[in-house]
Formats: structure tokens, sequence, C-alpha cells
């Protein structure tokens, strides 16, 4: 697969320092790197009109021939490199995903609940929004260290609204349609989440319905939606598993 490399992108609200105590012997013998999306750490937001498109290509071009393992919002970009650029994909790892939302109405909810979201990230200090999005019901059972409060905060309030317009699944065209592609590619697919994240457990098992044989689902117990905080020594001996199986 040329060079031997893990390429992980991070959720919203995160950065590469979140994931800086993930050992890479871990992932041995692979290189594991971070790609930053725009608006978080060292990454300027994207210009108006880009969307998860450019942000696929930019990734896609920089690491080129790689395993990508996306979780939640970076899941839904290694999900659109995958399918807009095939070659650059060795397997495809998809995190707490899901390829985006069919229902317009829904969509369009979920863009206006975004653009609300988005103005009070802007009008709070970026300490006080995170706080609150941690105490949300996705990770409110973590602790601060297990939720990487502190490299968090080390992110820019308006940066990240800018981000969450972008990349957002209110503006996100969905995918589910184009899933059967990744089998035609030859791609494969893991699929995690968390037994105790029952909405992404349903998703979850829609991607491999839809995907196809060439995909696999694991349910991990005692895990909710932050699968690489949570179970990080689980979750990568499941990637390494399923990279020895297919790669």
């Amino acid at each position: 697969m040329g060079r031997r490399q893990i390429v992980l992108i991070h959720g919203f609200t995160q950065n590469a320092a979140s994931y800086r105590g993930l050992s890479e012997t871990l992932f041995s013998p692979y290189e594991l790197h971070i790609a930053e999306l725009p608006g978080h750490g060292d990454k300027e937001p994207l210009v108006p009109g880009q969307d998860s498109r450019d942000v696929a290509l930019e990734i896609s071009s920089f690491y080129g021939k790689s395993v990508y393992v996306g979780y939640s919002m970076g899941a839904r970009i290694a999900l659109r490199i995958a399918l807009e650029h095939p070659g650059s994909v060795a397997g495809l790892v998809l995190i707490s995903a899901t390829a985006g939302i069919q229902d317009q109405d829904e969509r369009l909810q979920r863009r206006l609940d975004d653009e609300r979201l988005a103005k009070h990230i802007r009008e709070v200090p970026v300490e006080v929004f995170i706080k609150e999005w941690l105490a949300g019901p996705l990770f409110a059972h973590l602790t601060p260290e297990e939720t990487g409060l502190k490299e968090r905060c080390q992110n820019n309030g308006d940066k990240m609204a800018s981000a969450l317009l972008a990349l957002g699944q209110g503006n996100e065209e969905p995918m589910w349609d184009l899933l059967p592609n990744l089998a035609k590619n030859n791609i494969p697919v893991l699929i995690l989440v968390g037994a105790n994240d029952e909405k992404y457990v349903e998703i979850g098992r829609r991607l491999h319905k839809k995907i196809g044989a060439i995909s696999q689902l694991d349910i991990i117990d005692n895990c909710g939606h932050s699968v690489l905080a949570e179970q990080p020594i689980k979750a990568a001996e499941l990637i390494m598993s399923f990279i020895a199986k297919y790669l």
C-alpha cells in the first residue's frame, strides 16, 4: 500500500493535541498521523463556498495512500475521501459515524440548529462553550481527561463556528446512496461504535448493511460515543486486526 501509515481525522472541537496520549505503539508497525480539520488547532477555517469535498481533497493529496480512521465529524470526512478519492484509501475505519442526514426537512432543521450554535460559540469564551458541549449526553459520563477538555480549549471559537457551518451535518450532502461504491472500489471498511451509544449503534448497523460484505461492524462493550477515549486499547486492537485481515 506504499507508505505504511494510518491517518486519524478527529471530531468537532478536537485537534491534533487531543490524541497525543494515544500511544503510537498501539498501531505498530504503522505510522500514526493526525489530520487536523479546518478551524481546529493550527488549521485555518474554510473559505465561504468550501465544504467536505475540499477537505477530502486536501487531506488525501497530502497523505496519499493510507488507512484513514475518522471519528464523528472526522468519520464523515474520511468517508468522503474514500468516495471521492478511492485511489488514496487502502482501508477505511469509521468510528461513531454517519453518512449524513437524508431527509431534507431534517437536514434543514439541523442547518438552522448549527447556525444558532455557531452564533453562540462566537458569543461566549471558548472555555464556556467547550464545557457546555462536553456536558451533553454523549460526553457527560467522561472525566475531563477522557474528554480532552484542556486540548479542546486550545481551539479558537470563531474558527470552530466556521467549521461547524461548513462541515456540520446540516451542510453535508448525504452519502448513503454512494456507499455501494466502496465495495466496487474494493475498499474494506471497519465500523466501530460503542454499545452504550444506542443511536449510533443503529446507524452503524445501517452503514454495515448498505456497504455490504466488504464492511465489518464491531460494537464495543462498556463504551459510548468517544470510542478512542473510552476504550483506546480495544479500539486499536480491532483496527489492527482489521488491517491484518484485509490489507
